[in-house]
């Protein structure tokens, strides 16, 4: 037998509906591993420097929602303070 893409939808939505918290979190994470990411975190390539002069261009709200990324959280954090203490 031959699923429709619809079909398939359908299945993985019931069976998510039925799934505890647990279960979910093993889904996602089986969904992460197959999905490439696309995004890229440049604080990893560009010199500090570099990267601390462009999140100066951000306003502070935007840098503290910078700093929630995990890969971005010491170097925004420390933008955050600069951009203050430079007031």
């Amino acid at each position: 037998m031959k699923w429709s893409e619809s079909q398939k939808r359908k299945i993985i939505l019931e069976l998510m509906k039925l799934s505890s918290q647990d279960q979910l979190s093993y889904m996602q994470g089986l969904i992460k591993e197959r999905l490439p990411t696309l995004e890229k975190d440049f604080t990893r390539f560009l010199p500090r420097v570099l990267t601390v002069y462009i999140f100066s261009f951000l306003d502070p709200r935007t840098l503290c929602r910078c700093s929630q990324v995990r890969e971005m959280d010491l170097i925004a954090a420390v933008s955050l303070v600069d951009l203050y203490t430079s007031v």
